[in-house]
């Protein structure tokens, strides 16, 4: 793959700010947990549209195709009695949060809708599904 050496140099400095976010978060500064979501994007599961086509564009994809992740169990912690899932898989698992959301839609949605990337004004969060967004972002990568 002819941009897997600028993707290692993205995935890099994308690891770099994950981690920093998700420190600032942990250390009293939890609004960077927005930050830490759209890291999670570019690394994961991000997308483009190309002549009406969506394009896979995530970062550790590229840099490691074979990348598989343990489970999130029923309580959102990671299983590793079970085997570890391929990343497509991992992201469409359910979250054990309202609604049910997949691990791609959690993140996207984060990023896409609740200001990590963008902010959606026609949503009325409450502090508590906010403070649920943190939690799952904090401490869901750490």
């Amino acid at each position: 793959m002819t941009d897997t050496p600028i993707a290692l140099d993205y995935a890099r400095d994308a690891l770099a700010i994950l981690r920093t976010s998700l420190d600032l978060a942990r250390a009293g500064q939890p609004v960077f947990y927005r930050v830490a979501a759209v890291q999670l994007r570019l690394l994961l599961c991000d997308t483009a549209r190309l002549h009406g086509r969506m394009l896979d564009t995530a970062l550790l994809p590229k840099v490691m195709p074979d990348l598989a992740l343990y489970p999130i169990d029923a309580s959102g912690a990671v299983d590793t009695s079970l085997a570890p899932r391929p990343l497509p898989e991992w992201l469409h698992q359910a979250l054990p949060v309202a609604g049910d959301p997949t691990v791609r839609t959690f993140i996207r949605r984060v990023c896409d809708r609740h200001g990590g990337a963008h902010v959606d004004a026609r949503e009325n969060l409450t502090i508590k599904a906010l403070d649920e967004e943190q939690r799952w972002i904090i401490l869901g990568s750490g």
